[in-house]
């Protein structure tokens, strides 16, 4: 022998290091030239997740023996398929909306109306609204196409709703309101107020008109009605003044009864008709 130390490279592809087999990580193998060499797929090849949607796209290696996710840019348009959200818009990998329903408009008329106004901000969505209480925590109601409390949903467009005014046994005096819009699985922040003191179905009368209620029956309260029952153009809102009968709900129409309930409501008698959660 000649007497010189050789140190030969291992061959073409034996195997080295790292023996880790992955769907983007081969095992190491040896280049012939006497390095270890990573292993790892192409970038772009194939791997995990494969859904392929508006948001998500088969996943990918990322050429240093990792599976990526290969997510839409945050932002991209897409459609949820829920007509109660808007503004569809991908958001790391899933398509989500803005929630469409809003807090209602709810403003108190009288001791036995409340005034709503739902999607105050429009809506292509139909809705319906739940009532309930904190005052009577029994309530729990949707108001239908009349204003009437009912037990199932009434979904309605905000347009064909409008403001619909809620009646019925179950609005009575000095009680807060929560109005709360459904859409599908979503809902609302709730609107809310509360109503009118019994008798107390007007202010004072200010620049050739009514006030609403400060809380104080008096003997302005009867004049209200009074001009109410003659119809007259300085009559307040007929909602403010419609106080009978007890059931199914105030009738429309200002007479001697309601009349009489202001001046019971004076003399200290109290609410006659039922409650929500007697």
């Amino acid at each position: 022998m000649d007497g010189i130390c050789s140190h030969p490279n291992e061959s073409a592809r034996t195997p080295c290091d790292d023996p880790a087999d992955t769907e983007c990580d081969n095992p190491d193998t040896c280049n012939g030239s006497g390095l270890c060499l990573d292993d790892f797929e192409a970038q772009g090849t194939s791997c995990g997740d494969v859904a392929d949607d508006q948001c998500d796209n088969p996943d990918i290696c990322d050429g240093s023996g990792a599976c990526d996710d290969n997510f839409e840019t945050d932002g991209t348009p897409c459609d949820d398929a829920d007509i109660c959200t808007g503004n569809d818009a991908c958001d790391t990998g899933v398509c989500a909306g803005t929630l469409i329903p809003q807090a209602s408009n709810v403003e108190a008329m009288g001791p036995r109306y409340l005034a709503v106004t739902p999607q105050p901000g429009g809506s292509v969505a139909a809705v319906a609204l739940l009532v309930t209480s904190p005052d009577w925590p029994c309530l729990s109601k949707y108001i239908d196409e009349n204003g009437r409390l009912v037990t199932d949903p009434v979904f309605q467009f905000p347009d064909d709703w409008g403001t619909i005014k809620a009646k019925g046994v179950d609005i009575v005096p000095s009680s807060t309101y929560n109005i709360v819009a459904e859409c599908g699985e979503h809902a609302s922040p709730p609107g809310s107020d509360t109503t009118w003191l019994w008798g107390d179905v007007a202010g004072r009368f200010i620049d050739g008109a009514w006030t609403p209620g400060n809380g104080v029956v008096d003997i302005r309260n009867f004049m209200a009605v009074v001009e109410g029952f003659q119809q007259l153009d300085t009559a307040p809102p007929l909602e403010w003044t419609d106080l009978h009968p007890c059931t199914p709900e105030p009738d429309g129409v200002i007479n001697v009864t309601d009349m009489t309930y202001v001046v019971d409501a004076f003399r200290g008698f109290p609410y006659p008709c039922p409650v929500p959660c007697p």
